[in-house]
């Protein structure tokens, strides 16, 4: 599944075009839009700075179900996503990359790139992997995802790789930081009031888990296929996100070899599984069939109250930002778009494996694979 995003000139609309969606996948708008909810009023955040549009869908669909054309979604927000006035901007947002943007397109406003990139793009993101997100339900997937830290507060896990994967969705859903442990939670949000009081934002750390994959997805040949790059990758291409790991992670390089490195055993008619999950369900390039754990990490925001100063660009000269809306810390929301971007990926995964026309294709392809293995382990 592929997407492409565009925004409307008056910042009003996007609209979100999802190619080589198969055949038969029921989708319906209710579940589009809970999915872009999701994590938009988390704790710290304002509305302005990740309003929640309308949705509808129109294109691609027949009786609430795919027809093999690209889906077509129309997002539909109150308020312009930026400020779209006619005079241009010669003044690029700090920590955003408006005017290094500008620069690579031959631009002198800075709305040129801005608007694209403007809160309309997380949200399309998020509806295009709505579609992948039904797509990995059906063939018996989860993906979610959930706050490790913000700032000096974080969640105390002993056995991350284990309990990463245990978590009720609700807990997550419920908490104002997307943390699933209420006393954690609670701390983080003080973290949060401190800041706020001082001018100042914060940053954060998040996990991604997706359990019920199956093993033997992606490629140990070529850099293009490992999923492990190609889920790095995603992550990392979400706005503020600055580090991604597999698993331990840089955790696993400090600890020796026989703490990292366990017992590959076989469950007969199953499979075969390690002990422990250190490596986070990636072997080199494919699934190993335990869950998916992918940690990213977020910058604090620029938009504080006495944010950088930035250049204009018919002056030369220093300026103030044009920062229009403080959000103390977006790590929950962007939890949220990085679970997105794992999303899509891992539904592609799929497709490469079990093929891409009709749902009832990829259902007999992906059933007779399991099958094989249970044969090998019997």
């Amino acid at each position: 599944m592929h997407h492409a995003i565009t925004v409307s000139e008056d910042g009003r609309h996007a609209t979100v075009v999802i190619e080589g969606v198969p055949a038969g996948l029921l989708v319906r708008v209710d579940d589009l839009e809970y999915d872009l909810g999701r994590g938009a009023g988390a704790y710290g955040m304002t509305d302005a700075a990740h309003p929640v549009p309308y949705a509808q869908f129109i294109g691609g669909l027949r009786n609430c179900r795919t027809t093999g054309a690209p889906v077509a979604v129309l997002l539909e927000f109150d308020e312009p996503v930026i400020d779209v006035a006619d005079e241009r901007a010669v003044v690029g947002r700090s920590g955003s990359p408006d005017l290094f943007g500008a620069l690579k397109i031959g631009s002198d406003d800075c709305r040129d790139v801005s608007l694209p990139m403007s809160a309309a793009r997380l949200m399309g993101s998020i509806a295009a992997a709505s579609i992948a997100r039904e797509f990995l339900a059906v063939l018996g997937v989860d993906i979610q995802s959930y706050v490790t830290s913000i700032g000096s507060a974080s969640l105390r896990e002993e056995e991350p790789m284990v309990v990463a994967a245990l978590y009720e969705p609700l807990s997550i859903e419920t908490s104002g930081v997307r943390c699933p442990v209420a006393q954690a939670s609670r701390l983080m949000e003080a973290e949060i009031d401190a800041a706020r009081e001082s001018g100042d934002t914060l940053g954060g750390t998040f996990r991604i888990v997706a359990t019920g994959l199956v093993a033997g997805l992606g490629s140990y040949l070529d850099a293009s296929g490992n999923l492990g790059s190609r889920l790095a990758a995603a992550v990392m291409s979400v706005p503020g996100v600055y580090g991604v790991q597999l698993g331990l992670g840089f955790l696993a390089a400090s600890m020796k070899g026989s703490q990292v490195r366990t017992a590959l055993s076989c469950v007969r008619g199953r499979g075969f599984a390690y002990e422990t999950n250190s490596t986070g369900g990636i072997e080199d390039g494919i699934t190993s069939g335990a869950p998916l754990i992918i940690g990213g990490a977020v910058l604090p925001p620029a938009a504080m109250e006495d944010a950088p100063a930035t250049v204009s660009m018919s002056t030369l000269e220093p300026t103030a930002s044009l920062d229009e809306c403080v959000e103390v810390c977006s790590a929950p929301h962007t939890a949220v778009v990085a679970e997105a971007e794992a999303a899509l990926v891992l539904a592609n995964a799929y497709l490469d494996k079990f093929g891409r026309d009709s749902m009832k294709d990829v259902h007999a392809a992906l059933d007779a694979y399991k099958e094989r293995i249970k044969i090998a382990t019997r």
